[in-house]
């Protein structure tokens, strides 16, 4: 434990008490580490593949939880997993989407498509490999769970794939101190 008192023999006169600090001027403890250090990583990983068969976004097999050990926390999410059109002329797009305590999950992911990552070849049948990577600042509560899930959506009436072709497909969550 540790104590702090006014002195003894002049209780009148005014003290400093200096602590160390981070660069961002936060104090140092042993529960805040510095800002942008990486508190903890987690990995999800799946060796099936989910078929997309409409314009709907749906969950694929691979996904992670975290659980954040701080407020401030923002999450690094990197993954890679192979996309198959399934036949030439026919795109599919993938996204992240986020579940809180166990919560709806939505989707993280702007732009007009609302996916991170699009695929398509307009003369043969496309087999890539594919990656999203998106630093999230999700609003939650120390100790609850975070779940993210790799969705994905043919643009058409037709099958595409992610994930297959024997390979595994993975998901590394980092925490990230605010």
């Amino acid at each position: 434990s540790v104590s702090i008192a006014a002195p003894q023999s002049n209780p009148a006169s005014d003290r400093t008490l200096y602590v160390p600090s981070n660069a961002d001027g936060t104090i140092v403890t042993n529960n805040s580490p510095a800002t942008g250090t990486i508190v903890q990583v987690v990995e999800g990983s799946s060796t099936s593949y989910t078929q997309f068969t409409n314009n709907t976004f749906a969950a694929s097999n691979l996904s992670a939880t975290i659980t954040p050990q701080f407020a401030s926390s923002k999450i690094l999410i990197n993954t890679i997993q192979v996309v198959d059109t399934s036949a030439a002329t026919r795109q599919m797009a993938l996204t992240i989407y986020r579940s809180i305590a166990g919560g709806t999950y939505t989707n993280i992911i702007g732009g007009s498509n609302n996916a991170a990552v699009g695929a398509y070849h307009g003369g043969d049948r496309l087999i890539e490999t594919a990656s999203i990577v998106k630093l999230d600042a999700p609003s939650y509560t120390v100790g609850n769970s975070i779940t993210y899930k790799v969705y994905g959506r043919s643009t058409g009436s037709y099958s595409t794939e992610v994930g297959g072709q024997g390979t595994q497909s993975i998901m590394v969550l980092q925490e990230v101190a605010g």
